[in-house]
């Protein structure tokens, strides 16, 4: 099983962002399940709804730190609040990285937004 990395995470947000087109996350080694789930879990983040499966800690810290970035703070509000939800619907699953991803960026949201 090839591991996800920050490229193939990358290549999933662009092809979110644009037309869906996941070729260039597969060919940087991506399985095109896991990249169209990728694009999914998109999806749902962004709308601030729940995504039930199993996410990676690297997943939810890139695109933290890339809405961040971007400073697209209203994306990243409902990122943070679809995430909380994942954390309730995962109460037994060691989240603990999760958990502490979730308040770093709610503290700083709230310094920059109020």
């Amino acid at each position: 099983m090839t591991k996800i990395t920050e490229e193939m995470i990358e290549a999933c947000y662009n092809a979110y962002m644009t037309d869906g087109d996941i070729e260039q996350a597969v060919q940087l080694g991506m399985n095109t399940n896991s990249a169209k789930m990728t694009l999914d879990w998109f999806e749902k983040i962004f709308s601030g709804d729940l995504y039930s499966s199993n996410v990676s800690n690297l997943q939810i810290n890139w695109i933290l730190n890339r809405l961040y970035d971007d400073k697209d703070f209203e994306r990243l509000k409902k990122v943070l609040k679809s995430l909380d939800e994942y954390c309730l619907d995962s109460a037994d699953k060691p989240i603990i990285k999760t958990k502490h991803l979730i308040k770093e960026f709610k503290e700083k949201v709230k310094c920059l937004t109020g």
